[in-house]
């Protein structure tokens, strides 16, 4: 026992002088090394192989509702994101793939296509597969079975689309403007038990299209982290500050914020229209199958108006626009979540999208609230008209002339008199005594010459 004893030791020293020879050349000592290993090396789950992990993460897609598209095995999506994954990596521990390891994976992935199809996959492409498996470790990590810190696939780099693609996927504000009235008119006249889904999507549009609230948030957004009451230092320098702001954390368990983006005053516009008709806005911003019915929406939207809009159309429409109107790089890319050199990107940006045309965009409201505000405009003025034609009557009381138009009543018999000619007043005209009198209240009087819009 002795003599084991004391060769465990030796080996235990042995390997101990190993450790710190291999950290000399270094800023670090054996205890960086140790606490490292601690932190990210030992999962409070427990290790589990990359199979055991994509397993899991198809029960969590059925747990939270998805369609067979983003939760089953035998769909194509299956095969083409984590089958070619699986080949590769599916018996190691999930915990050590790393960032160089899964980078010359895809590159010979892509490699193969070239020898195949005979070209280089588009940038989409590219960028679909890294966010699928970004999400993938994301939820793992979620579930304490890797670092969320030491994501290999956030290494891979983001590849920016060539300026002609860009151009193609910025929509710009009278053709957004129709997608948005399109997806507005749809909820008012879609089937009742799919209406409260209909202006759920819808608001998930606005944060998308007005917010710049990105697909591969999915997991990490919703209306619960919405701060109608935001308060800010005067210190900060950012334009597009307006009192309401979404927090997006960095993941499902709410450690770490990963950036706040502030709502638009038309997008409150569009908030509150939603919030008026289902309620307030409560839990994951995109519900259930929302990406399949944005798609198939897009069709629809297509069909009528002949207007196509592409993948990604919202976040190079969102980035585009708020860089055009607010001249402010570092905003943009921070609401973007950007943390790549993104210049090339702006600058594309910047040859497509100018201020003049990005006003507009963020001017776009619901039809409801545009003719409301319409209608406000009216009433005030013509709240002036009814206080200053009352002042001139003897009896306080207003009735139409022969054109049809507001005059005051001076007393009793002249209204007598003048009434005996008038022909039927519109419906809503109150009668005193069988007069023909308009409404004492200037409330209800507006009312009957400017009804409220209903849609």
């Amino acid at each position: 026992n002795s003599t084991v004893s004391e060769s465990l030791s030796i080996e235990l020293a042995l390997r101990s002088n190993t450790a710190v020879q291999k950290l000399k050349d270094t800023p670090y000592d054996i205890l960086d090394a140790v606490d490292f290993f601690l932190k990210h090396g030992c999962p409070k789950a427990g290790r589990i192989t990359v199979a055991q992990a994509v397993d899991l993460h198809l029960e969590r897609q059925k747990d939270r509702g998805l369609r067979d598209t983003s939760a089953s095995k035998d769909h194509k999506n299956f095969n083409s994101n984590f089958k070619p994954f699986l080949k590769s990596f599916g018996k190691r521990l999930l915990i050590s793939i790393t960032a160089e390891e899964v980078e010359k994976w895809l590159k010979t992935r892509e490699a193969e296509w070239i020898k195949k199809k005979g070209a280089k996959w588009s940038p989409n492409t590219w960028n679909s597969y890294r966010n699928v498996l970004c999400g993938f470790w994301g939820t793992m990590a979620d579930k304490n079975y890797c670092s969320k810190a030491l994501n290999p696939f956030e290494k891979l780099a983001i590849r920016e689309e060539r300026d002609g693609n860009i151009r193609s996927k910025i929509i710009f504000a009278q053709d957004a403007e129709k997608f948005f009235l399109f997806l507005e008119g749809r909820a008012k006249s879609i089937r009742k038990d799919y209406r409260r889904e209909t202006w759920f999507d819808l608001a998930a549009n606005v944060l998308s299209w007005f917010c710049g609230v990105r697909s591969e948030e999915r997991d990490l957004v919703s209306w619960d982290d919405l701060d109608r009451d935001a308060e800010y230092s005067e210190s900060l320098n950012l334009p597009d500050l307006t009192g309401w702001e979404l927090s997006i954390y960095a993941n499902e368990e709410k450690k770490g914020q990963s950036k706040i983006l502030p709502i638009p005053e038309h997008a409150k516009k569009w908030l509150i229209l939603v919030e008026s008709k289902i309620g307030t806005l409560k839990g994951p911003v995109f519900h259930g199958d929302f990406f399949q019915r944005y798609s198939s929406r897009k069709k629809e939207f297509e069909k009528e108006t002949g207007i196509k809009i592409p993948t990604n159309s919202a976040r190079h429409t969102f980035a585009s626009h708020h860089l055009a109107l607010w001249g402010n790089e570092g905003c943009t890319k921070m609401r973007m979540g950007h943390k790549e050199n993104s210049t090339t990107l702006f600058d594309n940006y910047l040859t497509i999208v100018k201020h003049k045309k990005a006003i507009p965009y963020y001017g776009i409201i619901p039809l409801e609230v545009k003719l409301n505000e319409e209608r406000q405009e009216k009433v005030k003025a013509l709240a002036v008209k009814i206080s200053a034609l009352r002042k001139q009557s003897n009896i306080g009381q207003l009735c139409w002339d022969q054109n049809m138009e507001l005059q005051p009543v001076q007393d009793w018999e002249e209204f007598d008199q003048q009434h005996e000619e008038y022909w039927s007043p519109p419906a809503g005209i109150k009668y005193t005594d069988d007069l023909l009198l308009l409404p004492d209240d200037d409330k209800e009087l507006i009312k009957v010459i400017l009804p409220e819009v209903k849609i």
